[in-house]
């Protein structure tokens, strides 16, 4: 019989009495009463019964992803120890495409369990793209399944909006494009300079040859490109696409040499202006100190001077100067001396006309000589 061709073995042949029947790699349509039959006047009835794979969920389930990440589809019977017949994982949204390294959207990607773990029948797919999301469904001998959602968390840009970017040549500059959740990794990203006609921007064309890197490598999330020793022909627009879905536009502008120098010059200038501002304010300051100093202090040595003599007028007792109080006339003197001397010259050319004549002849008196009596006596005796 074709049904059990190849799973069936008798032992008679070398045993004559045993007569028992061997059915290997059974299925469920084995199932039933099976009779052994001798001489056509005896026999004995067996009832096969085979317990089938049940699914221990059938409920869906809704799976989410990132792209690039892999995803493990459950799948498995209730019973470890029973196998099902037939085994099929299709993608519904792909009208109903089998999931298997034979369909080349799947090549190398798909791994099933169930060689070595019959009752697992879960799928395993890596590498996950947009294209993978959908709903996946598993069944078992054509009649039961369970249907299981794949959620794949495409890249979306945390900026959509134009920027403008201003650099000098021989810079370097930064353009940055990222995914708002680190965790995304678009499948496809592309950076163009789009005022040269949407020319690629990497190391593979000859004008960015060695002076772009990209972060993507080890930050999938961070699309951003870094273009050095910038020159005149790399300014416009560059756009960074991925999934040929979303972009961002972002303008560079280089500054000419001339507007550098220019700005250059005007930065020296204002420097040494406010160099020069600062050394005048200090030394005006320095100046206004110094003559403020110097007229406190005199004005403190005139105070005190004049303080010092009060004091020594004081501490000399009752001094007071005779000729203040007494207004002595040095006419009758001059009169009085004796013609026949000299005397009158040397009291008259004594006295200073610039000073006070009773302080003049005070001064002029020798302490060592009695000159008081010496005019004294010659005194008329009359003015006397």
């Amino acid at each position: 019989m074709e049904l059990y061709k190849g799973r069936v073995q008798m032992f008679n042949r070398n045993l004559p009495a045993n007569l028992s029947l061997l059915i290997s790699n059974l299925t469920e349509q084995d199932q039933g009463t099976y009779r052994c039959s001798i001489n056509n006047n005896q026999f004995i009835d067996i009832t096969l019964n085979i317990t089938d794979c049940k699914l221990s969920e059938t409920q869906e389930k809704d799976i989410h992803k990132y792209p690039g990440d892999s995803v493990l589809l459950p799948c498995t019977c209730t019973d470890q120890r029973t196998t099902p017949v037939s085994v099929k994982w299709d993608h519904v949204d792909s009208g109903g495409t089998e999931v298997s390294n034979e369909m080349e959207l799947y090549k190398g990607r798909v791994q099933m369990f169930n060689k070595n773990l019959p009752a697992n029948l879960s799928l395993l797919i890596s590498k996950l793209t947009e294209q993978d999301q959908g709903t996946y469904r598993c069944s078992i001998n054509n009649k039961q399944s369970i249907n299981t959602t794949l959620n794949i968390k495409d890249c979306k840009l945390s900026e959509t909006q134009e920027k403008d970017i201003h650099k000098y040549p021989g810079d370097s500059v930064l353009l940055p494009c990222s995914c708002s959740d680190q965790h995304t990794t678009p499948v496809r990203v592309k950076w163009e300079h789009v005022d040269s006609g949407g020319t690629e921007v990497s190391n593979e064309t000859a004008i960015y040859t060695g002076r772009v890197q990209m972060f993507n490598k080890n930050l999938p999330a961070n699309l951003s490109l870094l273009i050095s020793n910038l020159t005149e022909q790399d300014q416009g627009t560059y756009r960074c696409s991925i999934e040929n879905k979303q972009s961002i536009n972002i303008r560079l502008s280089l500054k000419e040499k001339t507007e550098i120098t220019h700005q250059s010059d005007c930065s020296g200038l204002l420097i040494t202006l406010s160099v020069c501002v600062a050394l005048l304010v200090i030394v005006v300051i320095g100046e206004s100190a110094l003559i403020y100093k110097l007229i406190h202090n005199r004005t403190r040595g005139s105070v005190s001077t004049n303080t010092e003599r009060r004091s020594q007028n004081k501490a000399n007792g009752d001094y007071e100067d005779p000729l203040e109080k007494q207004n002595i006339s040095m006419g009758p003197v001059y009169q009085s001396l004796n013609p026949n001397t000299n005397q009158s010259d040397s009291v008259y050319q004594s006295l200073n006309s610039n000073t006070t004549q009773s302080d003049s002849v005070y001064q002029s008196l020798n302490p060592n000589t009695n000159q008081s009596d010496s005019v004294y006596q010659s005194l008329d005796p009359k003015t006397k």
